[in-house]
Formats: structure tokens, C-alpha cells, sequence
């Protein structure tokens, strides 16, 4: 047997590859900065350029409104419940307080001790 490893003919290396891929790094926008093109009728991203379809950009805003006015909605009505409760237990502490006042007043006389009122 022989220690000599012989290549297949028509075995040579492989040359370079010649199709590469570039991969765009990730980068999050938020799509603050909107522009609109009367001429091409896009709406694209000022920072990044991507470009949305119109309709569905315009469907997407309107729901995060609604979704937006819905929620102002709800902590308006909240809040309006928590100012009725925090004014009824303001009366109602005002009302216990004198109340308490009365009953001290039954229950202990003021006895006047050297010019002072205990």
C-alpha cells in the first residue's frame, strides 16, 4: 500500500467566490420624520428612506389615534371617578371632625384654670 494520498484528476482548489452578500447592519427608527412626495405620491422615512404604502401608513396612524383617544378616554373617565371619591371622603372627613368636636365637647366641660382654658 502506498503513504502517497493522490488527488482525482481534475481536482484543483476552488478559485474566490465571486458573489458576496452585504447585509445591512441593524438600525431602529422610529419613523419620526415623515415625507411626503406630491410628484411619485410616497411616503418615505426622512431619516432611514424607507418607503411606506400610503394607505396602509394612513391605516396605521388612525388606529394608534383611536387606540391613543380610546386610552385618554378611559384616564379621563378614572380620573373624574377618583375626584368624585376624594371629595366625598373630604365631606365626609369634614363631617366626622365635627362631629368628634361635639362629643368633646359633651364629654369633657372646659374648666378654667388660672385664665386658661383646658
Amino acid at each position: 500500500m502506498s503513504d502517497k494520498i493522490v488527488a482525482f484528476p481534475g481536482a484543483e482548489p476552488l478559485p474566490e467566490n465571486p458573489i458576496t452578500v452585504e447585509r445591512e447592519g441593524y438600525r431602529y427608527c422610529a419613523h419620526d420624520r415623515i415625507t411626503l412626495d406630491e410628484h411619485v405620491r410616497t411616503v418615505r422615512c426622512t431619516d432611514c428612506g424607507k418607503v411606506f404604502e400610503p394607505f396602509d401608513y394612513l391605516l396605521s396612524n388612525a388606529l394608534s389615534i383611536q387606540r391613543a383617544w380610546l386610552s385618554h378616554k378611559e384616564v379621563m373617565r378614572k380620573a373624574s371617578e377618583k375626584a368624585e371619591t376624594v371629595e366625598a371622603l373630604t365631606k365626609e372627613e369634614k363631617r366626622l371632625k365635627a362631629r368628634v368636636k361635639l362629643l368633646k365637647e359633651k364629654a369633657e366641660p372646659s374648666i378654667d384654670i388660672k385664665g386658661k382654658w383646658l
